[in-house]
């Protein structure tokens, strides 16, 4: 990779765009999305949405709520979170939105 085509040498000139340290490529940042079909690439930002989903199983296990699991900053919840973003990027990409479905972010776990 030549030192103009490495973003950790040049900078990456696309709004919106932020460098992968990994590989030295301009990447679109979070929330936001490539689209190659003008002249130039851009960064769109995506289209979100907000949902409220129940899980009481996660591959095969219950899921059974604990107090920790409302602390953003607990290993319970971050690790929950992981669990549940797995899941739901799988059930996902695995349907008819593959080609639009970008992630999804889990911001909160609540009893009920």
């Amino acid at each position: 990779r030549a030192k103009e085509d490495d973003c950790r040498y040049t900078p990456c000139t696309v709004d919106y765009q932020e460098c992968a340290e990994e590989d030295g490529v301009c990447r679109c940042i979070v929330g936001y999305y490539s689209d190659l079909s003008g002249r130039t690439a851009e960064c769109k930002e995506s289209k979100k949405y907000s949902a409220e989903v129940t899980v009481t199983h996660i591959g095969g296990e219950e899921l059974v709520f604990t107090p920790e699991l409302s602390d953003v900053e607990s290993k319970k919840f971050k690790s929950t979170v992981f669990l549940l973003q797995d899941a739901l990027n799988e059930l996902f990409k695995t349907s008819d939105l593959d080609e639009k479905y970008k992630g999804v972010e889990v911001t909160s776990i609540r009893n009920g």
